[in-house]
């Protein structure tokens, strides 16, 4: 699976006043009527219920994602380590101007426990943002299967439903043209990776270039 970040959304409550949850709702709605076609809504255990008791009533598939719980078995929070393997395997595209969420990103801490923290002494002092983006990710992930396709089958069902009055000859030259734009896409995909590839090798091997005179004395752990 593969995973884009449209946006991320912080709200600060004024001094003196609580989050307003009616407002998070109203704001889920308006996205919907908007044209946003969400598929799934994850909320933590704080302010739960409520929130997934009128969001269901709104015709929203709700459900309870809690990112800071550790799995006894393994001493990880699984949600976090999903996001981990995401980021790693380049499955994850995140908008541009991401800048505190990145703060947040580049805060977090794993404890001796495994619980995912952040320092309090950190430049935003939370992780609200990031725990927002790693439940609606796992969510998500939850949700593979219904996303899932068999390469073949798929152009077979399709050019069954798009083509049942056609001739073999217009079938097979459609399903050409289909596997030909694919390889395409799949094509100038993988170029912009070795492009990226490339120009972070050649960062590294200029940042190397600049220590070495002095790596004598560095020690790495």
């Amino acid at each position: 699976m593969y995973y884009r970040v449209a946006f991320s959304v912080s709200i600060k409550a004024p001094k003196g006043f609580d989050i307003s949850f009616a407002k998070h709702r109203n704001f889920i709605r308006w996205l919907r009527d908007q044209g946003f076609a969400i598929k799934g809504i994850s909320c933590d255990t704080w302010g739960g219920p409520m929130m997934q008791q009128e969001l269901k009533s709104d015709g929203f598939e709700v459900k309870t994602v809690s990112v800071d719980r550790v799995n006894a078995k393994t001493h990880q929070q699984e949600q976090y380590a999903y996001f981990k393997t995401t980021m790693t395997d380049r499955r994850l595209k995140v908008y541009q101007k991401c800048d505190f969420l990145t703060e947040e990103v580049l805060g977090l801490e794993r404890l001796s426990d495994g619980h995912i923290e952040h320092p309090d002494a950190g430049k935003s002092g939370s992780k609200d943002q990031i725990d927002a983006v790693v439940g609606a990710l796992w969510n998500a992930s939850q949700h593979a299967e219904d996303y899932a396709y068999n390469y073949g089958d798929n152009i077979n069902a399709g050019l069954d439903v798009s083509l049942a009055g056609s001739d073999e000859k217009s079938r097979k030259q459609l399903m050409a043209d289909y596997q030909a734009e694919l390889q395409k896409i799949y094509a100038e995909t993988y170029a912009e990776l070795n492009e990226a590839d490339e120009k972070r090798s050649k960062e590294e091997k200029e940042a190397y270039e600049y220590l070495k005179d002095i790596s004598d004395g560095i020690f790495c752990l």
